[in-house]
C-alpha cells in the first residue's frame, strides 16, 4: 500500500490473517480480546486506522452486536468485514452496509494479499472521501463538488493533475477549463 496506516484485526481466519500479514506488519500482532478491546484500541488509534473483522465473532451465528456498537460509536473508522459470502448471507451484507462497514472481503476468494490490498485501498479511499465530503460547503455547485471529489480521490491515490484528468475523462486543457468553469483554481 502506498501510505502507512494502522491496521487492527479482529478475526481468527488463518488465511486472511496470513494475507494481511503479507501486506502489513500490524496484522501480525495478537488479536484484541473481543469487541470491547477493539473499540478501546480504535479510540486510541490514529486517524486513518483500518479494522478488519469477522462480523459474526461472538455473535452466535448472527452479526455481532459488538460490531454494530463499534460502527455506531466510531462512524469515521473504516471497517472491513471478512466473511464467506453465500446466498443466505446477502441480507447480512446489506445490514453491514447500513451499519457503515466500508468494504466486504468475500472469503475465501479474497483472502490473499493482492485482493486484500485492493479492498484495504478502497476502504481507505472511501473513508477519506467521506471526510472530504463532510468538509465541503453546502453551497458549492454540483460540478465543483464532483471535481473536488475526483481531485481528492486522485490525490489520495498519489496522483497529480494527469490522474485527475483521467478520473474526469479529460486531458489537461479540458481539466483546466472544467476547473475554471466550476470556479476552482487550476490544478
Amino acid at each position: 500500500m502506498s501510505k502507512p496506516f494502522a491496521l487492527l484485526v479482529l478475526l481468527a481466519d488463518p488465511a486472511v490473517r496470513a494475507g494481511l500479514a503479507g501486506l502489513h506488519a500490524d496484522a501480525r500482532t495478537p488479536l484484541p480480546a473481543g469487541w470491547d478491546a477493539l473499540l478501546a484500541e480504535l479510540r486510541r488509534a490514529p486517524p486513518g486506522t483500518l479494522a478488519v473483522v469477522d462480523p459474526y465473532l461472538d455473535g452466535g451465528g448472527r452479526l455481532a452486536d459488538g460490531l454494530r456498537r463499534l460502527l455506531a460509536e466510531l462512524p469515521s473508522v473504516s471497517v472491513v468485514a471478512a466473511l464467506e459470502l453465500a446466498p443466505a448471507r446477502m441480507r447480512d451484507v446489506r445490514t453491514l452496509q447500513e451499519w457503515g462497514v466500508a468494504e466486504v472481503a468475500a472469503l475465501p476468494a479474497e483472502a490473499g494479499p493482492r485482493p486484500l490490498e485492493h479492498i484495504l485501498r478502497k476502504a481507505r479511499a472511501r473513508a477519506f472521501l467521506r471526510r472530504v465530503t463532510r468538509a465541503l460547503p453546502f453551497y458549492l455547485p454540483g460540478q465543483a463538488v464532483a471535481t473536488l471529489l475526483a481531485a481528492a480521490q486522485a490525490a489520495h491515490a498519489g496522483g497529480g493533475p494527469a490522474a485527475l484528468g483521467n478520473a474526469l475523462g479529460c486531458g489537461r486543457r479540458d481539466l483546466a477549463r472544467a476547473c475554471a468553469a466550476a470556479g476552482l483554481p487550476r490544478p
